[in-house]
């Protein structure tokens, strides 16, 4: 056989490959198509540019606690072909405008590239966001939705006003309205993390959530004994922008010492969190944990980690 006869099978599984993305591969992956309901439900029809228009939702349920889900379809629609790959971005917030949970995505459930879309191709957007279990209520929650550029975090600007009961912004839209009610439980905004195998928190209260720089916050934690405690803890508090930049804390054993805790009492301890004067504006975290003084070493909880996030709060006018 000539060189050229024996080069034939190569190239022809060359070209295979080639091939075989746009022949089978792409069909088989290519994003389900969720209908859009005749009667669009919640009709907002806000543009986006030039380029989309959000002709509604539907979203569910309207009540909700920490740790629930909210579920959220988008009825959306291209004006004309996408001139550059937007993205989408849907922010579930509280009444401080402190995002709780998020989604950022290429349309199509992030299987499209937006350049893709076709002039007047309409699709439904659906989108699952868990509220934290460590999330303040009672509150009320909203949704913001826009469009933006990964590569340039540039908005696209919003081109007409929605013609419901939605906010309208310059690069964003918020609507919804949701009530997040706390769990039931004996104590303020109930959870259940443990600290190894000793120590259990079982609620917590921060007051205000919204301080200037210089202003104070009250954090008071509710610790439960699940046995005896060898050793005496510091229980730490941070208001932390991450990864590791304190801008506010108070660190001090409990009252009275964790090796004096009888199995099965809840212990309530306060904390005062004065922000620095010097704090930017903007959002940060609550941290906490507990720690040995003699040695550094910190309580784990049971993922591994040994620090705790509560609620974010904002510092500002």
């Amino acid at each position: 056989m000539g060189p050229v006869l024996q080069a034939l099978p190569a190239a022809f599984l060359g070209a295979l490959a080639l091939l075989a993305p746009v022949l089978w591969i792409a069909p088989a992956y290519r994003p389900p198509d969720l209908p859009v309901p005749a009667e669009i439900p919640n009709p907002l029809e806000a543009t986006f540019g030039d380029e989309f228009r959000l002709l509604g939702y539907d979203l569910r349920p309207s009540a909700l606690e920490p740790g629930d889900t909210v579920d959220l379809a988008l009825y959306l629609e291209a004006l004309r072909p996408p001139t550059r790959d937007w993205s989408l971005f849907v922010h579930l917030v509280d009444d401080l405008e402190i995002i709780l949970a998020q989604d950022d995505r290429y349309p199509r459930q992030g299987l499209v590239r937006a350049t893709q879309l076709r002039a007047g191709e309409r699709w439904a957007e659906v989108f699952r966001l868990r509220v934290p279990d460590t999330a303040v209520a009672p509150a009320r929650l909203s949704l913001r939705m826009g469009f933006y550029n990964l590569r340039t975090w540039e908005r696209m600007p919003v081109r007409s006003q929605p013609r419901s009961a939605a906010e309208w912004r310059s690069d964003h839209i918020a609507f919804g309205d949701l009530a997040l009610r706390p769990r039931p439980g004996p104590y303020p905004n109930p959870v259940s993390y443990r600290f190894g195998d000793r120590i259990e928190l079982v609620g917590y209260e921060m007051a205000p959530r919204r301080v200037r720089p210089g202003e104070a916050m009250v954090l008071t934690l509710y610790w439960r004994a699940l046995g005896p405690t060898e050793h005496d803890y510091t229980v730490f508090t941070h208001i932390l922008e991450p990864p590791q930049t304190i801008w506010g804390q108070e660190d001090r054993p409990p009252t009275p010492p964790t090796s004096q805790w009888r199995a099965g009492e809840v212990y309530r301890e306060t904390y005062t969190l004065r922000v620095k004067p010097e704090t930017p504006p903007g959002f940060y975290e609550v941290e906490i944990g507990l720690y040995r003084p003699d040695t550094w070493e910190r309580l784990r909880l049971e993922n591994g980690h040994d620090f705790l996030l509560l609620s974010r709060i904002r510092v500002g006018e």
